[in-house]
C-alpha cells in the first residue's frame, strides 16, 4: 500500500474547502512525500459547532469527510504578501492570521506551506478514523499464523486518535464505497 496522508481541519475549513472556495491549506509543516499524494480530510469536532456539507444535511464533525490529492505544495513567507495575494484569497485566511500563524523565526526560516487541493471528493458516508491503517507499522500478530486479528483489525494498526495537525496513514483503495 502507499503512503498517504491525515490532515486535521476545523470545520469551517472543511466547509470551504468543500464548496471548492478553498484550494490552499495552510500548514507550518510538510510531509517528506513527492507530490502529488493523497490526503484525508478529518473534520475536527472543535467548538465551532457541528458542519453541514453542501446539501446532505450530515454532520461530519469527528470523521474523515473525503480526500483531495495535493499535486503541489508551495512554500511561503506570510510576511511578503499583501492583503489582496492570491495565496489569500486561494486559503480564505487573510494576510494578518497567516503572519500570526507563521512560525516567529528569522528569514529564511519564517515561511510556512501551502498545500495545494486537487481532485477533491467528498464522501457521501463519512468515514471512521479506526477505518484507516496507521503507516509503516508492522503488525505483531502477521508471523503467528491464522488464529490471530486479521491485519487492521487490531488497535495496533488502526489509527485510533485524531492527528494534531497530519500523520501518515495507509492510503484506502475505493474510499468513497
Amino acid at each position: 500500500m502507499s503512503k498517504a496522508v491525515m490532515i486535521s481541519i476545523q470545520p469551517k475549513w472543511c466547509e470551504l474547502i468543500a464548496s471548492g472556495k478553498k484550494t490552499i491549506e495552510v500548514r507550518k509543516t510538510r510531509p517528506k512525500l513527492e507530490t502529488p499524494f493523497k490526503c484525508y480530510i478529518y473534520c475536527t469536532l472543535g467548538d465551532c459547532g457541528k458542519v453541514d456539507i453542501g446539501k446532505r444535511g450530515n454532520c461530519y464533525n469527528g470523521k474523515v469527510i473525503g480526500e483531495f490529492v495535493c499535486d503541489y505544495i508551495t512554500p511561503f513567507r506570510p510576511r511578503a504578501l499583501v492583503c489582496d495575494s492570491e495565496m489569500c484569497k486561494l486559503s480564505q485566511v487573510p494576510v494578518g492570521k497567516l503572519v500570526e500563524y507563521a512560525p516567529d523565526k528569522p528569514f529564511p526560516n519564517d515561511h510556512i506551506y501551502g498545500w495545494h487541493i486537487s481532485h477533491l471528493v467528498i464522501y457521501d458516508r463519512p468515514k471512521e478514523l479506526s477505518e484507516f491503517k496507521k503507516h509503516n507499522r508492522k503488525c505483531h500478530y502477521e508471523h503467528l499464523g491464522l488464529a490471530t486479528p486479521k491485519c487492521s483489525e487490531c488497535s495496533e494498526c488502526q489509527l485510533e486518535r485524531s492527528p494534531q495537525s497530519w500523520c501518515y496513514v495507509e492510503e484506502m483503495r475505493n474510499a468513497n464505497d
